[in-house]
This record gives C-alpha cells, sequence and structure tokens, in this order.
C-alpha cells in the first residue's frame, strides 16, 4: 500500500486503511498522540491511517510538526 498525502486523503481510502486496523490501530494512534501530547512534542506523521485517524479527530491535529498554532484559549 503506497502512502496517501494529507490532501489526497477522502472517505474510501480511510476505510480501506480502518478497514484493515480497526479498533486496535485506533488504540494505538491515541496512546502514541496521547503521550507526545504529554511530552509537549510534535509528531511528524507519513503514516496513511494515523493521518485519517487524525482527521476523524482533530483535537489531536495541534500535535502534527507542521500544524499551525492553536487559537483555542482557556
Amino acid at each position: 500500500m503506497r502512502p496517501i498525502p494529507w490532501g489526497q486523503m477522502n472517505d474510501s481510502s480511510a476505510s480501506r486503511i480502518n478497514g484493515c486496523c480497526g479498533v486496535v490501530g485506533s488504540a494505538l494512534v491515541r496512546a502514541a498522540l496521547d503521550d507526545i501530547r504529554e511530552r509537549h512534542l510534535k509528531a511528524l506523521v507519513s503514516c496513511p491511517y494515523i493521518l485519517g485517524w487524525m482527521r476523524k479527530h482533530p483535537e489531536y491535529r495541534e500535535l502534527l510538526f507542521n500544524a499551525p498554532p492553536s487559537k483555542v484559549r482557556d
């Protein structure tokens, strides 16, 4: 399976990727990103599964290495 760039990810490619990884993949991504957040790091993501997962979970997008700074304030 070749990588799918962020801008080219769509519902059919995300479904294809989710079908092979499912619940276990989702749990691993969430745990890894939670760890990255706790360490105040950024993620340089090239995995199409993780990119597709992050499209469905925007609360993790600020962890992307090239993401713009969050505008959310307390």
